[in-house]
């Protein structure tokens, strides 16, 4: 697996290599990282979606619905979990200092893991005064999937800081073929919700492993904590304003998904978590990799703010223009595609799809403003406009909600919210950064 993770890293950068881009050198090194982390990356997501005809013919929607569902809760844990110190790792010099915020980001998490799994024995036994089967699923598999998960993102940012994006799409491609394999076989014994989900952890368990065997050490001795408490303090600025704001941004993409649980049937559920996880997960990988790309360039670059500010514009553009065509094709096409993919039963989902295009168009976007605002310490910012966003986006559902939209019309209109708002954000990023711009000539 790894060797086959290694092949489509190094196609992608005989592909992509830096003669064939005309550009000025560093938006040249930007987007030759870029490309290369995305084919990565999308060979992990190419194996999933070669599965998704296949499962989505084992498994129920309603099966389908509650995976996306749990995960969608873990997510939104999972932003917390860390209170964002792993963002701090890319930027910190010292190397014992990086193994210190490493640990502290690390034992958070325990703590969190430990916290969800209190909460959810106190809420399904108050709830139902029992533990039935259902339940125990959910007490045994969150808290560990939000441990795995912020584990994740740990090594993630340490691959960052040490320039090892190769180790990014390797580890997708390994944990995309052990889930897919173990869902599709796994129905063989099962094909349930508990398969949907044993599949999700032993993937994480592979991936972490895949970081762990590939990743610089940093460790020395166990710190102690004081030197945690004042790792804390050092990264304040993160915890209280950009982990509100990670928070509120997936609590914004997950709102559709719980409207919809809370609102329709199950299978209506399912039908949106398959646009979204056909959809959805692709663009945040794309979105994510722009991320990690541009925040890896910003923080080791010491390119003025002016030659900086210019190379977001180049980038922005670049991905509006790539991002355009194939918006156009899956907002045309997709109700058909998806009924030959992945069945008749499975048209609706092609129609979600249609509706979450521009949304997902303007995600992508929006990330490398992001990552420059976040140099500059906009996390306050981010955060009051992240709150507002969802505060607006809440509104839009519970109108739909009092005037009876039907579920399709209620994604269209939470799609234009959420679009309408990345243009916001791209615009007052722009401002800010040519403010900071002038501070400094």
């Amino acid at each position: 697996m790894a060797g086959f993770a290694n092949y489509v890293y190094d196609l992608g950068e005989r592909v992509c290599s830096p003669e064939c881009l005309l550009t000025p050198l560093a938006v040249r090194k930007m987007i030759f990282s870029w490309l290369s982390l995305i084919i990565g990356n999308a060979t992990s997501k190419i194996i999933i979606f070669a599965s998704l005809p296949i499962i989505s013919r084992i498994y129920e929607p309603s099966s389908i619905g509650e995976l996306s569902y749990f995960i969608s809760v873990g997510e939104i844990i999972s932003s917390c979990a860390t209170l964002s110190l792993p963002l701090g790792i890319p930027l910190e010099k010292n190397h014992e200092k990086t193994f210190v915020l490493i640990k502290t980001a690390q034992n958070i998490s325990y703590v969190f893991s430990i916290l969800t799994l209190v909460t959810l024995c106190i809420y399904f036994y108050m709830e139902d005064k029992k533990i039935n089967t259902e339940h125990a699923i959910w007490i045994a598999a969150l808290p560990i999937y939000i441990i795995f998960s912020s584990h994740i993102n740990i090594y993630t940012s340490i691959a960052i800081k040490t320039k090892n994006l190769k180790l990014i799409p390797k580890s997708n491609i390994v944990a995309s073929i052990s889930s897919s394999s173990i869902k599709i076989f796994g129905s063989l014994i099962s094909n349930t919700f508990f398969t949907l989900i044993t599949a999700t952890l032993i993937s994480q368990t592979i991936q972490i492993v895949t970081f762990i065997t590939h990743t610089q050490n940093y460790y020395f001795s166990k710190p102690t904590f004081k030197k945690q408490i004042q790792t804390i303090m050092e990264n304040k600025d993160l915890i209280i304003y950009r982990t509100p704001q990670q928070l509120l941004s997936i609590v914004s993409i997950s709102l559709p998904l719980f409207f919809l649980s809370i609102t329709s049937s199950k299978e209506q559920t399912g039908y949106y978590a398959m646009a979204m996880n056909t959809l959805f997960i692709p663009v945040n990988i794309i979105a994510t990799a722009t991320f990690q790309i541009y925040y890896s360039h910003l923080t080791s670059s010491n390119d003025s703010r002016e030659t900086k500010n210019k190379a977001l514009k180049k980038v922005t553009v670049f991905l509006l223009l790539a991002s355009l065509p194939m918006a156009v094709f899956i907002y045309i096409f997709s109700p058909e595609i998806y009924r030959i993919v992945f069945g008749e039963v499975w048209i609706n989902s092609g129609k979600y799809a249609s509706a979450l295009v521009i949304w997902l168009v303007f995600m992508v976007i929006n990330k490398p403003i992001v990552a420059s605002l976040t140099t500059i310490h906009k996390q306050k910012q981010l955060f009051i406009y992240e709150a507002t966003g969802t505060v607006v986006k809440l509104f839009s559902l519970a109108a739909c909600f009092y005037f009876e939209y039907n579920p399709m019309t209620t994604i269209e209109l939470y799609s234009l919210t959420s679009a309408f708002f990345y243009v916001i954000l791209i615009t007052w990023g722009y401002r800010e950064l040519k403010n900071h711009e002038k501070e400094y000539v």
